[in-house]
């Protein structure tokens, strides 16, 4: 994946709920104010709610675009195409996460969450680890430990 191939270099997924809103914050007073990042979820009155929770934060950050999608393969590919890395805080990952997995690694789009649903997260670095290899995805997973465990990567 080429740098400026991609609209975002990051999108927040899942940005209306308590950990999508607490990682919103971080983002917002934290990464560069120059970031192109965007919150992704399934209703916009709750995403501009967010948005305008963020403007106080941190007033020389852009505040980021709103963008819809629900679970599905359509929507998850369109949303995956348009950043380098996709943040997820959709749980429960092992009924909510594996299409977001799955429209990553087939993207080459970069993946992170933060689930502790180890066996969900052997099953998905089983299923998708070869096809996120061959499109340079990296997808990792917070585990238990509070330490990241990389399920797939490019090398």
């Amino acid at each position: 994946m080429a740098s400026g191939e991609r609209q975002y270099e990051l999108i927040l997924f899942g940005s209306t709920g308590y950990t999508g809103k607490l990682a919103a914050e971080h983002i917002t007073k934290a990464l560069p104010t120059d970031l192109k990042w965007a919150i992704a979820g399934r209703n916009h009155k709750k995403l501009s709610a967010v948005v305008d929770s963020l403007k106080p934060l941190n007033p020389d950050r852009k505040v980021p675009e709103i963008e819809i999608a629900e679970l599905s393969p359509s929507d998850l590919d369109a949303l995956a195409k348009k950043t380098k890395l996709l943040i997820s805080t959709v749980g429960p990952y092992h009924l909510y996460g594996t299409p977001v997995v799955e429209a990553c690694a087939n993207n080459g789009t970069h993946y992170i969450d933060c689930t502790g649903e180890v066996p969900w997260v052997y099953d998905v670095i089983n299923k998708y680890h070869k096809t996120a290899q061959s499109t340079g995805a990296i997808v990792r997973s917070k585990s238990p430990s509070r330490q990241y465990i990389v399920l797939t990567s490019h090398d």
